[in-house]
């Protein structure tokens, strides 16, 4: 005899079941695709201002002359949407907005097909980039820039070679990819989300309230400020710092330096401060292939 407990099971997976037909019977019924293209004809543009909501953003080099914006996906005909471009001076700002014109609506479309927005932009030196996305992923490669701004709640942000004097990145709610990354000055913040910084050259600061902080780098002979509440700090390097001073808190945790120390230590002259603290999880700083 079935018991209570089996018969629950199996209505929960039911249920479940009909849930999930009954979103994509709604999908395939309320979706309709979209598709928006706008040229920008002016060479004369050093900076980038983006503005979404509930959008991917992608940005591109392209060897074009004109720089191009294009958005792409499946949506809800209930929600008006506005893409707007507009140019003032030198700097083009690039904003999309949603208005939603009945009182409820629910659509799955934009979980499992979300809205893509592409920024491509001519290959030269920018004065400054600037992102701000609430909920959607963000993510630039092969840009040269003086000033590099991110802002993001509920989305990962991924970089691929940037060149930059300074960047600032933070997010709410989502994890952080940098690789190949050039600056004199980097600050990564996340509140939930791991941040992880493959050969990123320059000053770095990075904080993370929960989720670990990892770098993999060919040299530490530099000043580096590593900050987690909960979560691990991973540092892997190529080659052995020779003028560091290392500043090591563990609250609750274990820290292994280059395993020879376990915590504060002083390389060669130590000019160059590396502060690394966690409040919950342990800090390794390991040679490669140690």
């Amino acid at each position: 005899m079935i018991n209570k407990k089996k018969l629950s099971i199996i209505a929960g997976i039911i249920f479940i079941i009909g849930i999930v037909g009954s979103l994509f019977t709604y999908r395939s019924i309320a979706t309709v695709p979209i598709s928006e293209e706008k040229v920008i004809n002016n060479n004369n543009v050093s900076s980038v201002i983006i503005d979404t909501n509930n959008v991917r953003v992608n940005i591109n080099p392209t060897t074009e002359s004109n720089m191009k914006v294009t958005l792409d996906g499946e949506v809800n005909p209930n929600i008006k949407r506005t893409l707007a471009t507009d140019e003032k001076d030198s700097t083009l700002l690039i904003s999309y907005k949603e208005k939603q014109q009945i009182w409820f609506n629910f659509n799955i479309s934009e979980v499992l097909v979300p809205l893509t927005l592409n920024v491509y932009l001519p290959e030269k030196q920018y004065d400054s980039l600037k992102i701000s996305n609430n909920n959607g992923y963000v993510s630039a490669k092969q840009q040269n820039t003086t000033h590099f701004d991110i802002n993001t709640s509920n989305g990962r942000v991924e970089l691929r070679e940037i060149n930059s004097q300074k960047i600032n990145a933070e997010t709410n709610n989502g994890s952080m990819d940098f690789k190949d990354i050039t600056a004199q000055n980097i600050h990564v913040k996340s509140n939930n989300g791991r941040i992880m910084l493959d050969h990123v050259e320059g000053e770095l600061e990075g904080q993370s309230k929960n989720g670990s902080l990892s770098l993999k780098t060919n040299e530490l002979d530099r000043n580096l400020n590593f900050t987690t509440h909960n979560g691990k700090i991973n540092i892997e390097t190529e080659k052995e710092p020779t003028n560091v001073q290392f500043n090591v808190s563990v609250d609750n945790g274990k820290a292994n330096i280059l395993n020879k120390y376990n915590g504060n230590a002083v390389i060669g002259k130590g000019e160059n401060q590396i502060k690394l603290n966690t409040h919950n999880g342990s800090i390794s700083v390991k040679k490669h292939g140690n």
